[in-house]
């Protein structure tokens, strides 16, 4: 995970007004019987799918979260595998962590039990469980930022006989490559920390995607289900593709400790402008996928 990610997603976590942002998360594929089960500051909208959607979750059964933000899916997944069963967060963050411990409490329908968090760097394998313990292994947004190489066959490993990995991802499409007008501008935003204003607003939105195809930390469709199979699992799939109905509405607001207050106006301007060209939908989409150990 770059640097740069790292800071925004650090950001993110300590940013306490972001929350219950549920137009967001119902595009991503969450339904309202869903959000309605969770505390309003689970519900921050930065998914790229609904894994848990795409799980047959039951009583009894054990679930880990790669990458667990603030616990969005630990608890609906916990809510699922009750009574007896137990869904674990892992998150490199300890303020994502400490959050999403806030919000497994504030759930009132959760047994205390059903949850468990952990601060763990899911790239720096190997996880602290034992050979075949997860009956799910899922992720959201985080599997693109680890190296595949390495994390599969450890998931492979924690995951039953006849277990199931199930994870969302933006996804390059495969016709499409970014403008480079716009390339250029998202890679002088990285290189010169220039970060949206932590808020959950869309044009945020679009601009934090356009840095995952920069960084080329978006996934490839073929490529991922091929390094399943190598891996071991059997009949991995794209089980659920959701397009985002995304479009620059609404002004950026960018901040840069690296720049003067004209110099950031300016580039600010001129991403706007650049942004307002282009289709974000026409580069990416968000996949579930989902693979069984045999």
């Amino acid at each position: 995970m770059s640097e740069y990610i790292k800071a925004e997603y650090g950001a993110l976590a300590k940013n306490e007004l972001i929350q219950n942002n549920r137009a967001s998360m119902l595009a991503s594929g969450y339904t309202d019987i869903q959000l309605d089960m969770l505390p309003p500051k689970a519900i921050m909208g930065i998914a790229c799918g609904n894994p848990t959607s795409a799980s047959d979750l039951q009583p009894g059964m054990k679930l880990l979260d790669l990458g667990c933000g603030v616990g969005t899916d630990v608890i609906l997944g916990g809510l699922k595998v009750m009574p007896g069963g137990l869904s674990i967060g892992l998150d490199f963050l300890p303020e994502m962590i400490k959050r999403a411990k806030a919000c497994a409490a504030e759930c009132t329908a959760l047994d205390e039990s059903a949850t468990d968090f952990y601060v763990q760097d899911i790239g720096l394998v190997k996880y602290d469980f034992d050979n075949n313990f997860f009956d799910y292994v899922i992720s959201n947004c985080c599997i693109c930022l680890v190296n595949q190489n390495k994390v599969f066959p450890e998931v492979f490993r924690v995951l039953k006989p006849g277990g199931n990995l199930v994870f969302s991802e933006e996804a390059y499409k495969a016709e499409a490559s970014m403008p480079p007008e716009l390339d250029k501008l998202i890679k002088e935003a990285i290189d010169k920390k220039i970060t949206p204003i932590s808020n959950d607003s869309v044009a945020s939105r679009i601009f934090r995607i356009y840095v995952a195809l920069a960084k080329n930390n978006a996934i490839e469709k073929e490529k991922m289900l091929e390094l399943l199979r190598q891996t071991g699992f059997e009949s991995p799939q794209v089980v659920h593709e959701t397009p985002q109905l995304l479009s620059m509405s609404e002004p950026l607001e960018m901040e840069s400790d690296r720049l003067s207050d004209s110099e950031l106006q300016e580039y600010t301007r001129c991403l706007e402008q650049t942004l307002k060209k282009f289709d974000v939908n026409d580069y990416m989409t968000f996949v579930t996928i989902k693979a069984q150990k045999s």
